[in-house]
Protein backbone atom coordinates (compact mmCIF):
# COMPACT_ATOMS: atom_id res chain seq x y z
CA UNK A 1 0.00 0.00 0.00
CA UNK A 2 1.41 3.56 -0.76
CA UNK A 3 1.60 5.38 2.25
CA UNK A 4 0.75 8.40 0.51
CA UNK A 5 -2.45 7.30 -0.51
CA UNK A 6 -3.54 6.74 3.67
CA UNK A 7 -2.63 10.33 3.88
CA UNK A 8 -4.97 11.72 0.64
CA UNK A 9 -7.28 9.30 2.76
CA UNK A 10 -6.61 11.23 5.84
CA UNK A 11 -7.45 14.45 4.47
CA UNK A 12 -10.64 13.37 3.00
CA UNK A 13 -11.63 12.13 5.78
CA UNK A 14 -10.66 15.34 8.26
CA UNK A 15 -12.73 17.42 5.90
CA UNK A 16 -15.62 15.30 4.51
CA UNK A 17 -15.62 17.39 1.32
CA UNK A 18 -13.28 15.95 -1.71
CA UNK A 19 -12.70 19.19 -3.14
CA UNK A 20 -12.09 20.59 0.01
CA UNK A 21 -9.28 17.58 0.63
CA UNK A 22 -7.56 18.11 -2.96
CA UNK A 23 -7.32 22.11 -2.56
CA UNK A 24 -5.64 20.98 1.05
CA UNK A 25 -3.69 18.79 -0.66
CA UNK A 26 -2.71 20.53 -3.67
CA UNK A 27 -3.94 17.48 -6.17
CA UNK A 28 -6.61 17.71 -8.53
CA UNK A 29 -10.18 16.91 -7.62
CA UNK A 30 -10.61 13.81 -10.52
CA UNK A 31 -7.13 12.42 -9.42
CA UNK A 32 -7.72 12.78 -5.60
CA UNK A 33 -10.91 10.28 -6.37
CA UNK A 34 -9.55 8.25 -8.79
CA UNK A 35 -6.40 7.19 -5.60
CA UNK A 36 -9.41 6.90 -3.08
CA UNK A 37 -10.78 4.46 -5.34
CA UNK A 38 -8.10 2.52 -5.66
CA UNK A 39 -7.28 2.06 -1.99
CA UNK A 40 -10.64 0.91 -1.61
CA UNK A 41 -10.29 -1.57 -4.12
CA UNK A 42 -7.23 -2.23 -2.67
CA UNK A 43 -8.71 -3.05 1.04
CA UNK A 44 -11.78 -4.72 -0.52
CA UNK A 45 -14.24 -2.22 1.39
CA UNK A 46 -15.79 1.24 0.63
CA UNK A 47 -14.55 3.45 3.25
CA UNK A 48 -17.54 6.17 3.15
CA UNK A 49 -20.87 6.61 2.67
CA UNK A 50 -21.89 9.48 0.15
CA UNK A 51 -24.66 11.80 1.78
CA UNK A 52 -25.88 15.33 0.03
CA UNK A 53 -22.72 16.27 -1.33
CA UNK A 54 -20.65 14.86 2.19
CA UNK A 55 -18.70 11.88 2.53
CA UNK A 56 -19.32 10.08 5.84
CA UNK A 57 -17.25 7.42 7.07
CA UNK A 58 -18.24 4.31 7.62
CA UNK A 59 -16.71 1.74 10.00
CA UNK A 60 -14.25 0.69 7.99
CA UNK A 61 -13.02 4.22 7.31
CA UNK A 62 -13.28 4.58 11.13
CA UNK A 63 -10.84 2.28 11.71
CA UNK A 64 -8.65 3.10 8.59
CA UNK A 65 -8.62 7.01 9.81
CA UNK A 66 -7.26 5.51 13.28
CA UNK A 67 -4.53 3.98 11.74
CA UNK A 68 -3.70 6.59 9.33
CA UNK A 69 -3.06 9.03 12.22
CA UNK A 70 -1.01 6.61 13.95
CA UNK A 71 0.99 6.05 10.58
CA UNK A 72 1.09 10.37 10.59
CA UNK A 73 2.27 9.98 14.33
CA UNK A 74 5.87 7.64 13.17
CA UNK A 75 6.26 9.98 9.97
CA UNK A 76 6.87 12.80 11.99
CA UNK A 77 8.57 10.49 15.06
CA UNK A 78 11.56 9.50 11.91
CA UNK A 79 11.09 13.35 10.61
CA UNK A 80 12.18 14.67 14.59
CA UNK A 81 14.46 12.15 15.10
CA UNK A 82 16.98 12.80 12.06
CA UNK A 83 16.23 16.55 12.58
CA UNK A 84 17.77 16.39 15.80
CA UNK A 85 20.95 14.09 14.56
CA UNK A 86 21.03 16.66 11.45
CA UNK A 87 20.87 19.39 13.85
CA UNK A 88 21.74 18.89 17.55
CA UNK A 89 22.35 22.32 18.52
CA UNK A 90 19.39 24.03 16.62
CA UNK A 91 17.35 26.27 19.50
CA UNK A 92 14.65 25.10 21.58
CA UNK A 93 11.42 26.89 19.82
CA UNK A 94 8.56 28.04 21.18
CA UNK A 95 5.60 30.39 19.87
CA UNK A 96 2.47 31.60 21.59
CA UNK A 97 -0.72 33.28 20.90
CA UNK A 98 0.19 36.07 23.53
CA UNK A 99 3.08 37.05 25.49
CA UNK A 100 3.09 34.68 27.86
CA UNK A 101 6.72 33.99 28.11
CA UNK A 102 7.50 36.24 31.41
CA UNK A 103 5.80 33.13 33.63
CA UNK A 104 9.12 30.84 32.83
CA UNK A 105 11.81 32.46 31.63
CA UNK A 106 13.15 33.76 34.98
CA UNK A 107 13.26 30.28 35.99
CA UNK A 108 14.43 28.69 32.61
CA UNK A 109 17.71 30.67 32.94
CA UNK A 110 18.47 29.49 36.34
CA UNK A 111 17.48 25.96 35.33
CA UNK A 112 18.79 25.60 31.96
CA UNK A 113 21.11 27.20 29.35
CA UNK A 114 20.05 25.57 26.10
CA UNK A 115 19.63 28.37 23.63
CA UNK A 116 15.69 29.27 23.07
CA UNK A 117 13.90 31.46 20.61
CA UNK A 118 10.26 32.87 21.40
CA UNK A 119 7.73 34.20 18.64
CA UNK A 120 4.46 35.20 19.20
CA UNK A 121 1.93 34.52 16.84
CA UNK A 122 -1.77 35.36 15.93
CA UNK A 123 -4.06 32.30 17.03
CA UNK A 124 -4.95 31.66 13.09
CA UNK A 125 -1.18 30.77 12.55
CA UNK A 126 -0.36 29.18 15.28
CA UNK A 127 -0.73 25.65 14.54
CA UNK A 128 0.85 25.35 10.98
CA UNK A 129 4.44 25.97 12.54
CA UNK A 130 3.60 23.13 15.51
CA UNK A 131 2.49 20.82 12.59
CA UNK A 132 5.32 21.53 9.87
CA UNK A 133 8.19 21.23 12.72
CA UNK A 134 9.10 24.47 12.61
CA UNK A 135 7.95 25.52 16.19
CA UNK A 136 8.79 22.45 19.21
CA UNK A 137 5.94 23.59 21.15
CA UNK A 138 3.28 26.27 21.42
CA UNK A 139 1.53 27.97 23.93
CA UNK A 140 -2.33 28.18 22.91
CA UNK A 141 -6.23 27.56 24.13
CA UNK A 142 -7.84 24.18 23.31
CA UNK A 143 -9.94 26.33 20.69
CA UNK A 144 -7.48 27.29 19.01
CA UNK A 145 -5.63 23.64 18.74
CA UNK A 146 -8.18 21.61 16.11
CA UNK A 147 -9.55 18.71 17.35
CA UNK A 148 -8.17 16.21 14.17
CA UNK A 149 -4.76 17.71 15.76
CA UNK A 150 -4.94 17.35 19.31
CA UNK A 151 -4.96 13.50 19.14
CA UNK A 152 -1.05 13.53 17.94
CA UNK A 153 -0.06 16.12 20.28
CA UNK A 154 0.38 15.89 24.12
CA UNK A 155 -0.87 19.03 26.32
CA UNK A 156 0.55 20.50 29.57
CA UNK A 157 -2.00 22.96 31.61
CA UNK A 158 -0.65 26.14 32.04
CA UNK A 159 -3.03 27.98 33.96
CA UNK A 160 -7.11 29.55 33.61
CA UNK A 161 -6.79 33.04 32.06
CA UNK A 162 -9.51 35.86 32.26
CA UNK A 163 -9.89 39.24 30.57
CA UNK A 164 -9.68 42.00 33.21
CA UNK A 165 -10.76 45.94 32.67
CA UNK A 166 -8.01 48.08 34.75
CA UNK A 167 -9.99 51.34 35.73
CA UNK A 168 -8.72 54.41 37.83
CA UNK A 169 -10.68 54.09 41.19
CA UNK A 170 -12.16 57.31 40.26
CA UNK A 171 -13.90 56.17 37.07
CA UNK A 172 -17.52 55.54 36.84
CA UNK A 173 -17.07 51.73 36.22
CA UNK A 174 -14.54 51.31 39.44
CA UNK A 175 -18.00 50.62 41.35
CA UNK A 176 -18.69 47.30 39.88
CA UNK A 177 -16.76 44.06 40.15
CA UNK A 178 -17.92 42.78 36.70
CA UNK A 179 -18.66 44.22 33.00
CA UNK A 180 -20.14 43.04 30.25
CA UNK A 181 -18.04 43.96 26.99
CA UNK A 182 -20.62 44.78 25.30
CA UNK A 183 -21.44 47.30 27.37
CA UNK A 184 -18.26 49.03 27.23
CA UNK A 185 -18.57 50.30 23.54
CA UNK A 186 -19.50 54.28 24.79
CA UNK A 187 -15.92 54.02 26.81
CA UNK A 188 -12.47 55.09 25.54
CA UNK A 189 -10.42 52.56 25.99
CA UNK A 190 -6.68 51.12 26.17
CA UNK A 191 -5.24 47.74 25.00
CA UNK A 192 -1.93 46.75 23.83
CA UNK A 193 -1.30 46.11 20.50
CA UNK A 194 0.43 42.52 20.92
CA UNK A 195 -3.38 41.54 23.16
CA UNK A 196 -4.57 39.45 20.14
CA UNK A 197 -7.11 37.64 22.07
CA UNK A 198 -9.40 40.92 22.74
CA UNK A 199 -9.87 40.67 19.06
CA UNK A 200 -10.92 37.23 19.10
CA UNK A 201 -13.16 38.33 22.22
CA UNK A 202 -14.68 41.03 19.91
CA UNK A 203 -15.34 39.27 16.87
CA UNK A 204 -17.04 36.28 18.65
CA UNK A 205 -19.41 38.98 20.91
CA UNK A 206 -19.78 41.12 17.46
CA UNK A 207 -18.83 44.44 19.31
CA UNK A 208 -17.04 47.40 18.16
CA UNK A 209 -15.34 49.13 20.68
CA UNK A 210 -13.47 52.65 20.71
CA UNK A 211 -9.65 51.19 21.17
CA UNK A 212 -8.18 55.02 20.83
CA UNK A 213 -5.04 53.95 22.40
CA UNK A 214 -2.90 50.90 21.52
CA UNK A 215 0.37 50.76 22.59
CA UNK A 216 3.76 48.17 22.27
CA UNK A 217 4.32 45.91 25.89
CA UNK A 218 7.48 49.13 26.91
CA UNK A 219 5.13 51.89 26.61
CA UNK A 220 2.54 49.74 28.29
CA UNK A 221 4.81 48.85 31.05
CA UNK A 222 5.71 52.57 31.26
CA UNK A 223 2.16 53.59 32.21
CA UNK A 224 2.20 51.52 35.07
CA UNK A 225 5.61 52.24 36.72
CA UNK A 226 5.71 56.17 35.81
CA UNK A 227 2.42 57.94 34.72
CA UNK A 228 0.96 59.56 37.86
CA UNK A 229 -2.08 60.91 36.81
CA UNK A 230 -5.31 59.28 35.66
CA UNK A 231 -4.48 56.24 33.16
CA UNK A 232 -7.33 55.14 30.82
CA UNK A 233 -9.53 51.91 31.13
CA UNK A 234 -7.47 49.35 30.01
CA UNK A 235 -7.52 45.82 28.52
CA UNK A 236 -5.23 43.25 30.04
CA UNK A 237 -5.13 39.47 30.91
CA UNK A 238 -5.27 37.98 34.28
CA UNK A 239 -2.16 36.10 33.43
CA UNK A 240 -0.13 39.78 33.55
CA UNK A 241 -0.53 39.92 37.49
CA UNK A 242 0.98 36.72 38.12
CA UNK A 243 4.49 37.68 37.47
CA UNK A 244 4.69 41.72 37.17
CA UNK A 245 4.67 43.28 40.92
CA UNK A 246 5.22 46.33 40.16
CA UNK A 247 1.05 46.25 38.87
CA UNK A 248 0.10 45.29 42.44
CA UNK A 249 2.02 48.03 43.59
CA UNK A 250 -0.37 50.43 41.74
CA UNK A 251 -3.83 48.73 42.26
CA UNK A 252 -4.07 51.18 44.97
CA UNK A 253 -4.87 53.71 42.56
CA UNK A 254 -6.90 51.17 40.25
CA UNK A 255 -9.43 48.35 40.33
CA UNK A 256 -9.84 45.46 38.17
CA UNK A 257 -13.02 44.37 36.60
CA UNK A 258 -13.30 40.95 35.34
CA UNK A 259 -14.67 41.54 31.37
CA UNK A 260 -17.85 39.04 31.03
CA UNK A 261 -18.86 37.90 26.96
CA UNK A 262 -18.22 34.95 24.89
CA UNK A 263 -14.34 33.49 24.76
CA UNK A 264 -13.34 36.18 27.86
CA UNK A 265 -11.95 33.09 29.97
CA UNK A 266 -9.75 30.34 28.52
CA UNK A 267 -7.39 27.69 29.67
CA UNK A 268 -4.05 27.92 28.03
CA UNK A 269 -1.74 24.63 27.56
CA UNK A 270 2.08 24.03 26.27
CA UNK A 271 1.61 21.61 23.24
CA UNK A 272 4.17 19.44 21.55
CA UNK A 273 4.62 16.01 19.79
CA UNK A 274 5.48 13.34 21.89
CA UNK A 275 8.30 12.72 19.28
CA UNK A 276 9.84 16.08 21.02
CA UNK A 277 9.46 15.11 24.40
CA UNK A 278 13.50 14.42 24.92
CA UNK A 279 14.26 17.96 23.55
CA UNK A 280 11.88 19.10 25.59
CA UNK A 281 12.62 17.66 28.56
CA UNK A 282 14.02 20.76 30.19
CA UNK A 283 11.89 22.98 29.14
CA UNK A 284 8.90 20.99 30.27
CA UNK A 285 10.22 20.62 34.05
CA UNK A 286 11.03 24.14 33.72
CA UNK A 287 7.81 25.12 32.91
CA UNK A 288 5.71 22.38 35.49
CA UNK A 289 7.96 24.21 38.01
CA UNK A 290 6.99 27.65 36.97
CA UNK A 291 2.76 26.72 36.91
CA UNK A 292 2.94 24.74 39.97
Amino acid sequence: MDSTYLLYFKEIAETQNMSKAAKQLYVSQPALSRRLTALEKELGVPLFERENGRLILNKDGKELLRQAREVERIFQDIKEYFRRRADPGRPVTIYSIDNNFSFFMKNYFSYDTKPIQLKVLPSDQIVEPLLLGEADAVIADDGVIPEPAQESLSRIPLMKEFLLLVVPKGHELARLKTVDIRDLSGYRLMHQSSMQWLSEVMNRNQVNLNLSWSVDTETWNYYWTHYDREIPPCFIASSAFYSRDYLRANLNKCVKLKVEGEYTQRMLYLWYYNANKAKLNEFIQCVKLSFT
